[in-house]
């Protein structure tokens, strides 16, 4: 899960937060541009592997949420 909260995102993998950004020092952390999102492809290439869930959001989730999430999938396994 990745989290854009403010001037922060925030990374979390499997409901653990693994990974923080510096706060950009600016209230929104601006990541508009004029191109399609492209989910598994970046800088280094494409992603192989196998991506079993995504979802988008309009706001920021709280990590209780993130964590509720993740566990209901895994109980669903």
């Amino acid at each position: 899960v990745c989290v854009r909260d403010g001037g922060r995102l925030r990374l979390c993998v499997d409901g653990e937060r693994v990974a923080e950004s510096e706060p950009s020092g600016v209230n929104r952390l601006d990541l508009s541009n004029g191109r399609p999102l492209l989910i598994g492809l970046g800088p280094a290439g494409f992603f192989r592997g196998q991506i079993r869930d995504v979802r988008l959001y309009n706001r920021a989730l709280p990590a209780a949420s993130i964590s509720n999430l993740t566990r209901r999938e895994a109980s669903a396994e």
